[in-house]
């Protein structure tokens, strides 16, 4: 066609955008800059060759145009953020666990009832909530927008890139956890993570001070034997607010999970169910829509009935736009 020749402008925007033309006479253009041979990815039939114009970091590979495959351990567009993940089970294909609070427990609230048998698949869950400094890249990156700021939320706040990002609703949660390679976690794989195979109160176990429920028969906590980090009439854990990720390696879940109580609430993927099943079920999502998304894990905030917001099976929700202080979020993975 001469040197009038009709090309498709392809966009890619991930924080950095590269731009690909396709013309009809099947050869490519572009910035030349932007060209490089990657050898076995995928490649523009006539030159071999595509445009990424990300900078894939941390052993990151380019592996299609714009996109960076990352390493293991590596999340993000350019694979800048660490990604340290849990496996559930350890080995297997898959865990079963009692969900809810058990007969007989009679310290707790109607909607955790009744107990039933669930299995899941296997599946990875962040050892820590995500962290002020792994958000900010993401919100540098143009990944995320950037969640509300000033008072007790963590956004760029000084001295504060390793507390849990909070004020965060569940739409930019989500949208975090996609971008480095994940997803909120369910209900159910929450609940799971919290408490292992074996019924417990507590990621930790049993064992709580005497003060917070008959059910509890333990001393009252220090800054230095405490287990989580919830209102300080509480918990006595030595924070105001929120506390670096990792604080309390005394209330660590039987699988390494970190913070799974107190410090703040975490977003999961579920609409709110208000009543359990009886029946054994096996990889359940909850409604998809309805009053609200579920938080769990209780957190720095919470003042009155003892330590009950910390306890494993207690659930509670808010609209999907809900921004708190007290609310932030961890990611999971399916195997």
């Amino acid at each position: 066609m001469g040197l009038h020749r009709f090309c498709t402008i392809f966009v890619f925007w991930l924080g950095i955008c590269g731009v690909l033309f396709s013309c009809d006479d099947g050869s490519a253009g572009g910035d030349a800059t932007a060209r490089e041979d990657f050898g076995d990815g995928p490649t523009d039939s006539a030159s071999d060759t595509f445009v990424c114009s990300l900078a894939c970091q941390n052993g990151g590979t380019c592996s299609a145009p714009n996109t960076c495959t990352c390493a293991a351990g590596w999340g993000g567009a350019m694979c800048s953020v660490a990604i340290d993940r849990v496996r559930i089970p350890v080995s297997g294909e898959t865990t079963t666990f009692t969900m809810g609070r058990i007969e007989g427990d009679d310290w707790g609230w109607p909607n955790e009832q009744p107990a039933h048998p669930v299995t899941l698949s296997a599946f990875e869950i962040d050892r820590y909530p995500v962290t002020v400094s792994a958000y900010e890249a993401c919100v540098d990156a143009g990944g995320c927008t950037a969640p509300d700021s000033g008072g007790d939320c963590t956004y760029n706040a000084s001295g504060k890139s390793t507390h849990p990002i909070n004020c965060v609703d569940w739409d930019q949660s989500s949208s975090y956890c996609l971008w480095v390679g994940g997803r909120l976690p369910t209900e159910a794989e929450w609940e799971r993570a919290a408490k292992g195979e074996t019924q417990r109160l507590f990621p930790w176990g049993d064992d709580c001070p005497s003060s917070w429920h008959s059910s509890c028969s333990g001393a009252a906590w220090t800054p230095e034997t405490a287990k989580a980090n919830c209102s300080e009439s509480i918990c006595n854990d030595g924070f105001a607010a929120t506390s670096p990720v990792g604080s309390f390696p005394l209330g660590v879940s039987p699988d390494g999970l970190h913070d799974m109580a107190g410090n703040v609430w975490e977003w999961t993927s579920d609409g709110w169910q208000r009543v359990y099943t009886s029946d054994s079920v096996t990889n359940p999502t909850g409604p998809s829509s309805g009053e609200g998304r579920v938080f769990r894990g209780g957190s720095w905030t919470r003042y009155g009935y003892g330590g009950t917001y910390l306890r494993a099976a207690y659930r509670d929700f808010n609209i999907p736009g809900f921004r708190h202080e007290g609310v932030g979020f961890r990611c999971a993975q399916s195997m």
